[in-house]
């Protein structure tokens, strides 16, 4: 790299300047004292860690998302978070398995930077800053509802007014039914990996013609060809949970997930008329250690989620207790930049946005200069913003506040 180059950042590595900091900043501490306010605890977990305590699961996605560098210290593998979650579940799992009673409910949350080695798409970025929270030790529908309710919410700390679509799936009933699909295919000895890998490409495309050609070679039974079409067509709103099919209906899980999910969403779907809910119960949203409901947030502009979750049970088996947990994380950037649209919709422009800094001058006189630099320690710790001088050419911009010394003492004009 030349020295006129030296500027340049990897792809997808972005940098925060003045102005966007502040909103990112500002979001960031909003969204904490959101947490707070439920009960939820911070926790700090490092930027990096052993790469087996990081990929604790088999999810090939998350591995190749992750970063990984040699310790010079132990000569052991380091991987840079590509998801602070697995971090969450360690320490829940065994960072404070020691000090607190595991049939205890853990609340925790967090805000912190995440590298991806490869991005999401061609436009994603490769550094984000991911917050959310998790629940620990709380198995049934109040704790999954419960973190629906904050992540709504920290979409309203962003905007209030934005239009927002959250997808949903479930991950246990989307392997409940592969396995059926799959156990029955394997005893007829006609399962084989290449079709597997086929079946499931089809699956995501949604491709019915393939799916049930691959399963009628297979041999399947008249049932599971039934349960597979009536599976592959469960999308749309909350009537899809109405389904009525009797593959479905007389299978006890089955019944049980869309009632569970009926009764989990409904009161947010009545509380939060902002919000649209899609339901795609054969799509697994996010990563490959969620085992319950799955769901997936979209503003009305965007096509990548800027927050996702859902349950994943278990997690922190490989950290010594296997704890029911359930939760989401957000990008914050992308939430930052919610809140821009927002202002830009109401007029608001980047200079109005947030405190308005006072001017004060470089005073020489002695006498003066002390009841200004009193004056200037009460404002700011009444929270207000002062600037002062370092030079006779350094003024307040336009329309500008300042301090000036009228009728001895200083005031802001």
């Amino acid at each position: 790299m030349t020295v006129n180059h030296k500027w340049l950042l990897p792809d997808g590595v972005l940098e925060v300047l003045p102005g966007q900091a502040e909103q990112l900043e500002q979001l960031r501490r909003d969204t904490l004292d959101l947490y707070r306010s439920r009960g939820y605890e911070l926790v700090f977990p490092p930027l990096i860690e052993y790469l087996e305590s990081l990929l604790i699961t088999s999810d090939p996605e998350l591995d190749l998302r992750t970063l990984k560098v040699t310790d010079q210290i132990s000569g052991r593998l380091l991987g840079i978070r590509a998801d602070i979650t697995p971090q969450v579940a360690r320490i829940d799992a065994h960072s404070l398995a020691q000090s607190r009673d595991q049939q205890q409910v853990n609340r925790l949350c967090y805000a912190g930077s995440v590298l991806h080695a490869m991005p999401l798409n061609i436009l994603a970025p490769r550094t984000l800053v991911q917050t959310g929270v998790e629940i620990y030790g709380h198995e049934g529908i109040a704790s999954d509802r419960e973190a629906l309710e904050v992540m709504i919410a920290v979409f309203n700390l962003a905007d209030s007014t934005a239009e927002v679509t959250i997808n949903v799936g479930h991950a246990g009933l989307y392997k409940h039914i592969l396995g059926e699909i799959f156990g029955e295919a394997s005893k007829n000895g006609r399962l084989h990996d290449e079709e597997k890998a086929s079946f499931l490409e089809a699956l995501k495309k949604k491709n019915l013609g393939d799916l049930m050609a691959l399963v009628r070679k297979w041999g399947l039974s008249s049932d599971r060809c039934s349960l597979l079409n009536t599976w592959v067509s469960l999308q749309g709103g909350v009537e899809v949970l109405d389904v009525k099919n009797k593959c479905l209906r007389e299978d006890h899980y089955i019944r049980r997930v869309l009632d569970d999910l009926k009764q989990t969403l409904t009161p947010l779907m009545e509380d939060n008329n902002k919000v649209s809910w899609f339901f795609d119960l054969s799509e697994l949203q996010s990563y490959a250690y969620h085992t319950g409901l799955v769901y997936a947030a979209y503003p009305h502009y965007a096509h990548t989620a800027i927050a996702s979750g859902g349950r994943y049970d278990g997690l922190g088996k490989e950290f010594g207790a296997t704890r029911a947990s359930t939760g989401f994380s957000a990008d914050l950037m992308s939430l930052v930049e919610l809140r821009r649209l927002r202002d830009e919709k109401s007029g608001v422009s980047p200079d109005e946005r947030g405190l308005s800094a006072i001017w004060a001058p470089l005073e020489s006189d002695p006498s003066r200069a002390h009841t200004l630099r009193k004056k200037i320690d009460d404002l700011r710790s009444s929270s207000e913003v002062v600037i002062q001088a370092l030079s006779d050419q350094d003024r307040p911009k336009a329309n500008q506040r300042f301090l000036a010394f009228e009728h001895d003492d200083w005031v802001v004009k």
